[in-house]
């Protein structure tokens, strides 16, 4: 997940991690947040049962503009109704596509086969 995050980085030209999503400590196995200091953010969430925290916090701060936020999950579900209170506040990404293929990829390689396959 490191390395994809550092992509996501790359991507959205955001390198300034801070270890607090407005005041809220976030532990490293939770997430990650980045934050240019002139609007542009962005958090990634490696637990899926960290979403309905992240968006209460959302919805109680102040500030302009959007955060982007990526969530590692099974499957493709962006969290779009977790978020709907504060959906002017956030933008939800897809994982992408390539990184999430390419995951499937590996796994796929190292599951170990029953007998008969």
């Amino acid at each position: 997940m490191a390395a994809s995050v550092d992509l996501l980085c790359v991507k959205n030209d955001l390198y300034d991690e801070v270890p607090r999503f407005f005041g809220k400590k976030l532990k490293k196995f939770a997430g990650r947040y980045f934050d240019n200091g002139r609007g542009r953010r962005m958090l990634v969430l490696f637990d899926e049962t960290t979403v309905p925290s992240v968006a209460e916090t959302i919805r109680g701060a102040s500030f302009k503009g959007k955060v982007k936020i990526y969530v590692f999950a099974h499957g493709d579900y962006a969290y779009n109704e977790e978020f709907e209170e504060v959906a002017d506040k956030v933008e939800l990404c897809a994982l992408p596509a390539a990184i999430r293929n390419a995951y499937r990829r590996v796994i796929g390689k190292y599951r170990p086969q029953e007998d008969g396959e």
